[in-house]
């Protein structure tokens, strides 16, 4: 009877739909004037360049981009999911990409600015993931035995140290390319 218990909790796992979702989000105050910065987030090289994971980044027409994000897994291959995101800025220092389809690979990235004077500005980066895969094996050969929240949490782990890293070199970047141009 147990086995059959067993059994069936293994079927059940590796035949409904897995879902992984992580959201990160962090801010910074920085000594560097709000236009400049407003100008920089919309390089798209940067995401590439300093965003760790972030493989390829590029503009498919003036509305479109295609990221490309690949996650090292542990005892499996890197997964790897190209996102086709829309590009809209609402206002001034708000910028979005975003997936607009029914993908089951879904990403939000926003960067806002917030000038608080002349020349400190507070940049904001909110980061949403989510992936849809008929079941988790899909994703990982062990992800139906790990489950969807601790896969998600390993993601959400993940992403908030490559926002830690890209904040990082990204903001040394900006502040060595500003004095720079003096």
């Amino acid at each position: 009877m147990n086995c059959l218990l067993i059994f069936l909790n293994l079927f059940f796992l590796c035949t409904n739909s897995f879902t992984i979702y992580a959201e990160v989000e962090k801010s910074q105050i920085i000594n560097l004037p709000y236009d400049y910065l407003d100008l920089k987030l919309r390089d798209l090289s940067i995401y590439q360049k300093y965003y760790p994971g972030m493989i390829d980044v590029k503009r498919i027409d003036n509305k479109r981009t295609s990221w490309t994000y690949e996650i090292d897994m542990p005892l499996s291959k890197n997964y790897k999911t190209t996102y086709i995101l829309e590009e809209r800025s609402p206002q001034k220092g708000v910028l979005i990409y975003e997936t607009l389809n029914n993908s089951n690979d879904y990403m939000f990235c926003q960067a806002s600015l917030t000038q608080i004077d002349i020349n400190k500005t507070e940049l904001k980066i909110k980061m949403i993931i989510k992936t849809v895969r008929e079941k988790g094996s899909d994703i990982h050969f062990l992800a139906p035995l790990l489950g969807q929240n601790f896969i998600s949490k390993k993601m959400q782990d993940k992403l908030e140290e490559d926002m830690n890293i890209f904040f990082e070199k990204v903001i040394n970047e900006f502040y060595t390319e500003y004095n720079n141009s003096k």
